[in-house]
């Protein structure tokens, strides 16, 4: 971050975007989600406000988990024709890739970072021990002209055939989850009927923030809750997590508490 140029965020429905204005620059990200491809894109537009083209190198990082804390998986790295990746003893495994040619990558954060400040405009050498996946590229931005490119987090390695129609169908998706409105005679309740579907599926379905969703993880209870918001505005995800709670019970009567795929977490023996 400069401490000289203006920073601005908006949060929309299906996407938040990032603004930066620095340096005859103006920079926006936008994060949204390919639903049916299970890939996080990071959309970059860079406006070059100057006349003559700009030569830069764009890094994305990704620290991972892949479990319920760090400090519990260990990885192992690689690269293929998809990305680079990290895979967990599990054979959970996670792609960090870009639409442009990679020039450097590294797999360790004291690659790239050095007495607390990130390393920019230098090809990426691999050292350290602390886990952190890191993917540049050289990117040229013409003269009173734009360049844009995506970054993507997937399991399977993104393709980037229509980032575009992926994030129009975000979009979609997601404005539809609040179009019910409620009349209850009370404004404050009826704004918040509005918007519990909207709220209830971003941060507990899809990004399982609950309390008892370690690290991303399945909820048995607490997400079978939270899909009560969603019955009207998408039935079809609501019987799709019934069933794979029920493949996570036992025939003793309990289940998995909370867990990652496909079965690793804590049983209740309750």
């Amino acid at each position: 971050k400069h401490q000289n140029c203006s920073y601005y965020v908006r949060h929309s429905l299906g996407y938040t975007e990032y603004i930066c204005n620095f340096n005859g620059l103006l920079i926006s990200e936008k994060h949204f989600i390919a639903r049916q491809k299970n890939s996080k894109i990071f959309a970059i537009t860079i406006k070059n406000c100057l006349k003559y083209k700009r030569r830069i190198q764009a890094m994305a990082v990704a620290i991972p988990v892949l479990g319920d804390f760090k400090f519990n998986s260990s990885f192992s790295y690689g690269n293929d024709y998809r990305g680079i990746w990290c895979r967990n003893s599990n054979q959970l495994k996670m792609y960090l890739t870009s639409d442009c040619k990679m020039s450097s990558c590294a797999y360790h954060k004291e690659s790239f970072v050095r007495n607390g400040k990130i390393v920019t405009n230098t090809k990426l050498v691999d050292c350290g021990s602390d886990p952190a996946l890191a993917y540049a590229v050289n990117v040229v931005v013409p003269a009173d002209g734009e360049t844009v490119f995506y970054f993507a987090i997937s399991p399977n390695g993104y393709t980037f055939e229509d980032p575009i129609a992926d994030f129009t169908e975000s979009v979609r998706y997601f404005s539809g989850l609040s179009d019910t409105q409620v009349h209850t005679g009370i404004k404050k309740l009826d704004f918040l009927l509005q918007w519990l579907p909207y709220q209830t599926t971003c941060s507990r379905f899809f990004g399982k923030c609950g309390y008892y969703q370690v690290s991303g993880g399945f909820g048995f209870r607490d997400q079978l809750q939270d899909c009560l918001t969603m019955l009207r505005v998408d039935p079809s995800a609501v019987r799709q997590h019934i069933l794979t709670c029920a493949a996570h019970q036992f025939s003793a009567g309990d289940v998995m508490h909370w867990w990652h795929p496909p079965a690793i977490g804590v049983r209740t023996h309750i």
